[in-house]
């Protein structure tokens, strides 16, 4: 790999329903590159992208990943992002640099689940997009009918490279002069429509549609060639950030302007230390150059600074704007970090990741290693800001929260293989709340009693009955309560302590 100036740079993020081929697609790209000799496949484990234990024990990929593929002397900077929705959080990153995204759709399913929630995240951040479709080899398949149903979920905007006559209108709307061309019926240039479309793309006007097999290379480079010459150019990107006083920014693609590096990704590598994974926003990065974080308010002093392409590196000691490079083992930032000039403070909006919705109770196996488990799972937060790791007060358990069930797993086969820290998952407890509920003779009627009220009752005309700490089917206690009021031929009014779950 070598560096490249800012215009032949492209930066794309690959989203999609699992399984649609996006990490085939791009060793699909290494092959016709002649990176890669032989195709690599998930269900082998084999694949440039795919690379941590955790996807080739799984089959599927877990974290994004930075795979450059270099064509016809044009950098195109791939994020492979993974399809299952229990690690959303990784497209959200991606997508938060200013890239463009691709949406794949299996030809053999159509639109999917997964289809839908790309979309729903490239309209959040206004994403250039392209829709690829891609095993168009499979039996079976419908391509007209898939393309149809994209246009018709996705909206007219959606149009095949071959569609002239769709294409030359949403050229012609994407810049003044060129609509004035089209209603006086001239043909557009090669150079004119290649900016219009360009043009269009960008403001969002036109998101095209291609196909392709990435298992039998048929369309690929098609692809690829649209790619280099339709995907925004990182000068033409503008970055939303805040000043050092807070005023909302924007920051222009600039080489030679104020540097300003992003942090989107970081891996925890128990031996080879953490590695973020940055682009270069605006200036021109050095190796050994000093950065201030003003979030840490701590400044960095960047060694080692490598391009990426899934797990092999390569050291290089200068980075334009609009590239995207690792950086290693840096103390003090972390995922969503800015690192810039003291003296010229500004912070790029990080990603927005989705909050916790699924918790589950955690103790190590070892009693002793209760402490090597926190440090551990703290390491891995670093990597993954979904998940976060709770002590509930009133139980006295420790709680691991996240997405859903297969991120919470993959967190804990992490800490077993990284960390050496196996984890037990354990029943949650409940915590008890003490109220007071009234009960009438019929027992058709309930409602809340203030204690301090029922205390200042008769107390020959109320029977009061304390129950600490109920089981979670309380059933049986209420009618042992209620019989005993029943021998008293008073008021069946009591008070109760009943299992408030949290």
């Amino acid at each position: 790999m070598k560096g490249y100036s800012s215009d032949k740079i492209r930066n794309i993020v690959l989203l999609g329903h699992g399984s649609t081929g996006k990490t085939t697609f791009l060793e699909a790209g290494l092959l016709n590159t002649k990176v890669i000799s032989r195709l690599g496949k998930v269900e082998s484990g084999n694949t440039v992208s795919d690379y941590e234990k955790m996807e080739i024990e799984k089959g599927y990929t877990i974290n994004q990943t930075l795979v450059p593929v270099e064509y016809k002397g044009t950098k195109l900077n791939f994020i492979d992002t993974p399809g299952f929705f229990d690690f959303a959080g990784e497209a959200r990153a991606a997508l938060s640099t200013g890239a463009t995204a691709i949406i794949m759709v299996d030809a053999s399913s159509g639109i999917q689940v997964g289809t839908e929630k790309a979309w729903d995240l490239v309209k959040e951040y206004n994403s250039p997009t392209f829709f690829i479709i891609n095993k168009i080899d499979k039996e079976n398949v419908e391509l007209d009918e898939v393309i149809a149903a994209i246009q018709d979920k996705f909206g007219s905007a959606c149009v095949t490279l071959d569609d002239k006559d769709a294409l030359d209108e949403a050229v012609a709307a994407a810049d003044e002069e060129l609509m004035e061309k089209f209603f006086e019926g001239e043909a557009f240039t090669d150079e004119e429509f290649a900016h219009g479309l360009a043009t269009g793309i960008h403001n969002g006007d036109i998101m095209p549609i291609m196909t392709m097999s990435a298992l039998t290379g048929d369309g690929v480079d098609g692809v690829l060639d649209a790619l280099c010459k339709y995907v925004p150019k990182p000068e033409t990107v503008v970055t939303a950030a805040k000043d050092a006083d807070g005023n909302d920014i924007e920051i222009a693609c600039d080489p030679a302007g104020d540097l300003v590096v992003y942090i989107f990704k970081t891996l925890a590598d128990p031996f080879l230390g953490k590695i973020s994974y940055a682009k270069i926003v605006s200036g021109t990065l050095k190796s050994g150059t000093d950065l201030y974080n003003p979030r840490s308010e701590k400044s960095e002093k960047l060694g080692s600074v490598f391009f990426v392409r899934g797990k092999a590196q390569e050291m290089t000691d200068t980075v334009v704007a609009g590239d995207m490079v690792a950086l290693g083992k840096l103390q003090n930032t972390k995922t969503g970090d800015t690192l810039c000039a003291k003296n010229k403070q500004v912070e790029v909006k990080p990603a927005a990741f989705p909050t916790p919705c699924y918790f589950v109770a955690v103790e190590a196996a070892d009693k002793n290693e209760d402490e090597k488990m926190a440090q551990g799972l703290s390491r891995l937060m670093e990597e993954d800001p979904t998940f976060v790791l709770e002590r509930n007060a009133e139980t006295h358990q420790t709680l691991l929260g996240g997405q859903g069930d297969i991120q919470l797993g993959i967190i804990q086969a992490k800490l077993k293989d990284r960390y050496g820290v196996s984890v037990n998952v354990v029943p949650q407890k409940i915590a008890y709340r003490e109220t007071t509920v009234m009960f009438t003779s019929d027992s058709r009627h309930r409602q809340s009693l203030d204690s301090s009220s029922a205390k200042n009752s008769s107390a020959d005309r109320f029977l009061r009955t304390t129950f600490l700490q109920l089981r979670r089917d309380s059933s049986s206690a209420w009618k042992r309560a209620l019989s005993q009021a029943a021998r008293y031929r008073t008021s069946r009014l009591f008070s109760t302590t009943v299992p408030i779950t949290k």
